[in-house]
């Protein structure tokens, strides 16, 4: 809001950046070093940067915590979670998988399990597949209402990052060029075969939903 560039954010299921502050780059990543495996976000800080405000997202349930660094002192406060109504048992686990598609492009896509699912558990079970909109777009380990919605009632949902989503760099997304209804579209089928493959799925009790793009693709998944 300053029209000041102070560094870069780059994209994909988890954020990465790279500041001009050297200071600021490493407290960035000495804090997201500590939670190994989630989305950190920088989201706000003070006109002198010496308060950081972060949003937290594990993957282990829960909506999203904010932290707050003080650069003075090293001191990290938790200053409570986004949704604090929503209690954290009742939030899916959320994590990547990767699978190759059928032309062997490595395909990054979320999975959200139902809320206190056990390791057992996860065998056979249906599936909504949530492709995002766009579709230059990219869906991240974040807390997402509505695939947390579908899983609270049970699914297991995929979210795959399919070629021309953003977040992945130029040559992933050009892929996607004239690739409507193709091979975006095959991307999405290929990751039901991984979760089927993987034992989680029955590709029998598989269902597909979305809105912009998102919906573009699951009219053309009923059409195809």
């Amino acid at each position: 809001t300053n029209g000041i560039i102070d560094g870069f954010r780059f994209g994909g299921a988890r954020p990465s950046y790279d500041f001009f502050d050297d200071g600021l780059d490493q407290i960035y990543n000495e804090f997201a070093r500590q939670i190994p495996g989630a989305s950190v976000y920088l989201s706000s800080w003070s006109d002198d940067k010496s308060k950081l405000l972060f949003t937290v997202y594990t993957g282990l349930g829960g909506t999203g915590t904010f932290f707050l660094i003080d650069r003075d002192s090293g001191g990290i406060q938790k200053l409570g979670s986004r949704y604090p109504d929503i209690p954290q048992e009742s939030v899916g686990d959320v994590h990547t998988i990767e699978y190759a598609a059928r032309d062997g492009i490595p395909i990054e896509a979320i999975v959200t399990w139902p809320p206190e699912i056990r390791p057992d558990e996860k065998s056979g079970l249906s599936m909504v597949v949530l492709p995002h909109g766009g579709p230059a777009s990219h869906d991240t380990v974040s807390f997402d209402y509505m695939a947390q919605y579908f899983a609270s009632k049970g699914y297991v949902v995929l979210q795959p990052n399919f070629r021309g989503s953003t977040g992945y760099g130029s040559d992933f997304y050009q892929a996607g060029k004239g690739e409507w209804g193709n091979k975006m579209q095959t991307d999405l089928i290929d990751g039901i075969d991984a979760m089927a493959e993987r034992g989680w799925v029955d590709k029998e009790k598989v269902c597909i939903a979305g809105w912009s793009y998102g919906g573009y693709a699951a009219l053309a998944a009923g059409a195809f």
